[in-house]
């Protein structure tokens, strides 16, 4: 299920799934994609979800959408890397076959995910997502890129990492 409202209350919505979602992005006030288990994606609206195909079975957990573009990516289990457009999904190539549990970014050409033994992907300019590893290798569970392009990760055990812009 999905929550809507007012301020003052909070309604259910239908989701169109009855497995886990993990994460939402809203490309506007009124639109977006929820991401969870077995490779599900839903659209959301106003009136609930409806469910997408993304042509995988791996776990999706986390989702994010460049607004200006309408573009949603997706990772999850398997090194699972996906790019829609909210109605249709296409995996990317990915160099990694770990879980990956958060992405964030500032635009397509910048956009970076975390996790676990340590695993960072940055895409690149022409798309190709290319590796990096945070030494001591922790399992990486959220990340954040701040307006000046720092990427910021925190990892299972309470740990912070950052990485400079550039």
């Amino acid at each position: 299920a999905l929550l809507s409202g007012t301020p003052k209350r909070v309604d259910v919505i239908p989701s169109g799934s009855s497995r886990d979602l993990h994460s939402i992005a809203m490309r506007d006030s009124s639109h977006g994609v929820a991401v969870g288990d077995d490779g599900r994606a839903v659209s959301v609206s106003p009136s609930g979800g409806a469910r997408i195909r993304t042509g995988t079975k791996a776990d999706l957990l986390d989702v994010w959408v460049d607004v200006k573009r309408g573009l949603y990516w997706a990772v999850g289990a398997q090194g699972v890397i996906l790019r829609g457009d909210g109605l249709t999904w296409k995996p990317e190539q990915s160099p990694v076959s770990v879980v990956l549990r958060a992405l964030d970014g500032r635009g397509p050409q910048e956009l970076w995910a975390v996790g676990d033994g340590g695993t960072i992907l940055k895409r690149g300019p022409k798309g190709v997502w290319l590796p990096e590893r945070i030494q001591g290798r922790p399992d990486l569970v959220a990340v954040t890129v701040t307006p000046r392009g720092e990427v910021l990760a925190a990892d299972r055990a309470g740990g912070l990492w950052r990485r400079a812009a550039g």
